[in-house]
């Protein structure tokens, strides 16, 4: 049932067109194995598995290609980044460029470009 603030999660995910973000942490540097073997379920089920990371085989925002849903996001702690047991699951990783001193963004601001670039609207 619908709360004052709008649909349950329930509800949404339910949709075809809801997106799943995958949140790694917030206890670096390791990611529990309920979330490791959600992970591996979700890619087994033909998701694509996008990670927002700054690793030395990320391509750059602008070059990732949209994706049709399904698609998973995973996201870092913003000090640790994505685990290495997690960063084994992705399909690719996507990095998001900064200008200026700062080095990460707010993860949900990052889920939001990404997701974004993925759905074609960037």
């Amino acid at each position: 049932m619908p709360g004052a603030l709008g649909p349950s999660v329930a509800q949404l995910a339910a949709k075809p067109w809801a997106s799943r973000c995958a949140l790694t942490g917030p206890a670096p540097p390791s990611v529990g194995p309920a979330s490791l073997g959600w992970l591996a379920g979700q890619r087994e089920r033909g998701d694509r598995i996008l990670g927002v990371e700054l690793a030395d085989e990320a391509v750059r925002l602008a070059g990732l290609a949209p994706a049709p849903p399904p698609a998973v996001t995973v996201l870092g702690h913003e000090q640790h980044g994505i685990p290495p047991e997690a960063l084994d699951l992705l399909d690719e990783c996507v990095e998001i460029p900064m200008v200026g001193p700062g080095s990460s963004l707010n993860t949900a601001v990052a889920c939001s470009v990404a997701r974004h670039k993925l759905a074609g609207r960037l």
